[in-house]
């Protein structure tokens, strides 16, 4: 192989790896770690669209950090709610929620017709049947909103427990309470 063969493979090497290394999306709901590796379903029961009262008619989509897709769904709860059940292994995640006729792809993308003129709606991310969070979203030409409603997420290995977050707070009582304690045995 020629010094000039080397360089055009490594060349297109370099190419292939920045197509797959995408840009997160730049606005997202961070839910921070979910919980350990294992079985998930988040679903978009509840979703609700604000312009005329009745359910949105949503789409989701899940990602891994790097922006490839890794399953997407509509009306898998039936009409209008979708739903992904997926095992998952520990790191970090984005879902994608959006109206229906969305079409997801690899490098976050996330296109197709959605709203219409005007039309807004809450999207609501339910994982293991408790809500998670929600995000107004809408016709970003009428409406000033996002489209498309992003929630990053990530998934911790089974021997790590993460913390609450008041857990700090929770130890400094308990240091003051054991300083209080000592005080009055001195007195």
């Amino acid at each position: 192989m020629t010094l000039k063969r080397i360089a055009a493979a490594f060349a297109a090497a370099i190419v292939g790896f920045s197509a797959t290394a995408n840009a997160q999306p730049a606005d997202f709901v961070d839910l921070g770690n979910i919980g350990a590796a294992g079985n998930f379903v988040f679903d978009t029961t509840g979703s609700t669209n604000i312009t005329n009262g009745g359910n949105l008619d949503t789409e989701i989509g899940l990602f891994d950090s790097t922006g490839i897709l890794l399953d997407n769904d509509d009306d898998g709860l039936g009409f209008p709610f979708s739903v992904i059940d997926i095992d998952l292994t520990p790191g970090e995640y984005f879902i994608a929620i959006s109206e229906f006729d969305s079409i997801f792809a690899d490098g976050f993308s996330v296109t197709g017709t959605q709203f219409e003129a005007g039309e807004s709606g809450e999207a609501v991310l339910n994982i293991n049947g408790l809500l998670a969070a929600s995000l107004v979203i809408g016709d970003a030409a009428t409406t000033g909103l996002l489209e498309v409603a992003f929630f990053r997420f990530e998934i911790g290995d089974a021997d790590v427990i993460p913390l609450p977050a008041a857990f700090p707070l929770f130890l400094a009582g308990l240091a003051g309470l054991r300083i209080a304690g000592r005080k009055k045995k001195t007195a």
